[in-house]
């Protein structure tokens, strides 16, 4: 008798069981949204790119709508090789007339944005590591912008431009990897961080002419060891293109390697009058 009540009371309460799940997940629920509603109160959300509160309607977004417009992808006709801006100079193939002489290791280049306004503005938070937020909201604009730009088959192989330990030891964010991890995944191609190293200090190149550029990279990365690029297409991704020197260094050591292509993907691109000539390519 004492088995069957037991086994009765048991069942009893199992059944009473997700009712009581029920009402602690409502309640749950409401002391979030109340909690929620105060931080908000207390420390209204802003857009993470002008820094201006949001309206009460969209304080579920990461960017107020002016930026998020801005910030999208730019859809302006660019070259294929350098993804210096084209337009009407633009040949039959579609490139710019300095790439079809340039000898550039670089297969094709995909861009996201040009390198001035909001875009500029936010690149420059981004090295910054109490901007991490706006780095992976950024990184998700620049994958998808990507992923629609993108023809043919996905590339074998995902990497970023490194930069080295010391540097990032003292900004404590890499940027490139960000945008790199996002993008391998919109692509579905796990991407491989460590592949490129960078094999020593070098000077800063936002200070260089084109030719300084040049000599300051040349030498300056390596492949790793443990992963072989023979044979694959490899998808190289950084912040900034500026005259090219860093990504075409390193899409030439990747080609010693016997990679059989490499396409560059950047969230923004460098304008000006030494862009685009061919000869001056970060």
């Amino acid at each position: 008798m004492n088995g069957g009540l037991t086994q009765s009371g048991k069942s009893l309460l199992s059944e009473n069981q997700p009712e009581s799940q029920a009402v602690d997940t409502c309640w749950g629920n409401r002391w979030k949204c109340v909690w929620k509603m105060g931080l908000d109160l207390l420390f209204p959300p802003v857009c993470l790119c002008c820094l201006q509160e949001f309206p009460a309607a969209t304080v579920a977004a990461k960017l107020c709508q002016d930026c998020d417009e801005a910030l999208q992808a730019d859809s302006s006709t660019k070259c294929p090789r350098c993804g210096q801006l084209v337009g009407a100079q633009a040949l039959p193939t579609g490139s710019c007339a300095g790439c079809c002489n340039s000898g550039s290791p670089i297969d094709q280049v995909y861009v996201h944005g040009n390198y001035d306004g909001p875009l500029r503005e936010v690149i420059i938070r981004m090295k910054r590591d109490r901007y991490e937020i706006l780095t992976r909201e950024m990184a998700r604009l620049f994958a998808r912008s990507l992923a629609s730009q993108w023809e043919g088959a996905p590339p074998d192989v995902v990497a970023a431009v490194p930069v080295h330990w010391l540097r990032r030891m003292t900004r404590c964010t890499h940027v490139a990897a960000s945008l790199a991890r996002t993008a391998g995944d919109q692509l579905e191609v796990p991407p491989t961080i460590d592949l490129l190293l960078c094999t020593r200090r070098m000077g800063k190149q936002a200070w260089m002419l084109p030719d300084a550029r040049r000599r300051n990279v040349r030498g300056g990365f390596a492949v790793s060891s443990t992963t072989s690029v023979q044979g694959k297409h490899v998808l190289v991704v950084d912040d900034v293109m500026t005259t090219g020197a860093t990504l075409d260094e390193i899409a030439r050591m990747l080609k010693q390697k016997r990679a059989r292509r490499v396409t560059v993907a950047v969230l923004a691109r460098g304008l000006g009058d030494t862009i685009g000539t061919g000869s001056l390519r970060r």
